[in-house]
């Protein structure tokens, strides 16, 4: 007869020590370096798809942010492929969706917009950005000097790359941009509710009911204002 025994451990950090001499048969490791974390040990893996996801959120209380335009020129300004690898150690799958690939049968079809810093600039043009007074900055259509911050825990490592990434795109596009540092968590939720920011980097994790109206829904109080 079979057994199968759940453990609890007290910290997560014993999971890897107790698979590598056999006390556990399987665990569940979230560390995005965990590759390199048991690449010595006689430990195998397989990676799967979590309902914890990595986005780069957009604040539509913002006038710039209510522009499409600009949105989509720094989505195609962002090496995604890139930032995995660097910040992600490759432990990460690009979606197209808010749904996570393969949730109720969906199929992913990768990115939407894949990195092309061309299709980026051309998009800005269109949208009637230009260096209006030649001082190396982009200016909006109303002439003034676009100007965009990007908020960031600085005590998640893996996001203040993707912070660092985005600052390099943006300063491609000569788009005036800063970094906004949350001290920690909790820092980072207050400066999210306040609102004076463009642009963030977060983790999210999906409920089992895959509720998004706190996000999304203009009636749920949502933070980003997204209507």
């Amino acid at each position: 007869e079979n057994t199968l025994i759940f453990t609890i451990l007290p910290q997560k950090e014993d999971i890897i020590p107790l698979l590598d001499v056999s006390s556990l048969s399987m665990g569940v490791i979230e560390n995005s370096s965990r590759d390199l974390l048991i690449a010595d040990k006689n430990i195998t893996s397989h990676n799967f798809a979590s309902n914890e996801v990595e986005v780069i959120g957009f604040n539509f209380d913002r006038v710039n942010m209510q522009d499409k335009y600009l949105r989509k020129a720094i989505a195609y300004s962002f090496d995604n492929e890139a930032v995995i690898e660097t910040a992600y150690g490759k432990n990460a799958i690009i979606s197209d969706s808010i749904f996570y690939p393969g949730y109720l049968g969906t199929t992913n079809m990768g990115e939407q917009y894949a990195f092309d810093l061309n299709t980026a600039v051309e998009t800005l043009t269109s949208a009637g950005y230009s260096d209006k007074d030649e001082d190396g900055y982009l200016d909006g259509k109303d002439g003034e000097k676009l100007e965009l911050s990007i908020l960031v825990n600085q005590q998640e490592v893996a996001r203040n790359l993707v912070a660092q990434s985005l600052k390099r795109s943006l300063d491609e596009l000569n788009i005036y941009n800063t970094i906004v540092s949350a001290a920690d968590s909790e820092d980072f939720k207050l400066k999210l509710s306040e609102g004076n920011y463009d642009i963030f980097i977060a983790g999210l994790v999906i409920n089992e009911r895959y509720d998004l109206r706190s996000l999304l829904h203009s009636e749920y109080s949502n933070t980003i204002k997204y209507n």
